[in-house]
């Protein structure tokens, strides 16, 4: 039942049948060929999202309410306590105080260092972030189809 497509020419008269058959057997070479592009580039799938991940811009001081915005808050305030840290264990040394007095301010000057180590130390590279379980293959084979 296969037959080749044959040249429809401006003046033929085909029947409805004729196109639906003309068109289906478009259809299926279309299906066939998008199919095996999309299996070449699922093949390529890491270099494909690579490419889509390198242009991502950096992230700017006015972009706060933005999720590497956060982490660059987050950042700015390990630096805060590492500093305040410092101070307190530079008072805390101080011999103007009482013993009690210096062992309250070193305690607190390790908790500044607890809070400080428990903040990023530096803003990550920014890449897309996903949210569901399934989301990255989901998105690997978006990607691969519309490169397809």
């Amino acid at each position: 039942m296969a037959r080749i497509l044959r040249p429809v020419g401006h003046d033929d008269r085909l029947s409805v049948v004729d196109h639906l058959d003309e068109l289906r057997s478009r259809l299926i070479i279309c299906g066939a060929t998008l199919l095996a592009a999309f299996v070449v580039c699922f093949i390529f799938n890491h270099a494909l999202l690579n490419l889509l991940n390198r242009p991502l811009p950096s992230t700017t001081s006015q972009q706060a309410n933005h999720l590497s915005g956060l982490t660059t808050d987050s950042v700015k305030e390990h630096r805060a306590f590492v500093q305040a840290e410092a101070l307190m264990h530079q008072l805390s040394r101080s011999s103007h105080l009482a013993a009690p007095d210096r062992a309250l301010i070193a305690a607190i000057a390790g908790k500044f260092g607890d809070a400080a180590r428990a903040l990023p130390q530096k803003v990550p590279k920014t890449v897309p972030i996903t949210i569901g379980v399934g989301e990255p293959f989901t998105t690997t084979l978006t990607v691969c189809f519309y490169f397809a």
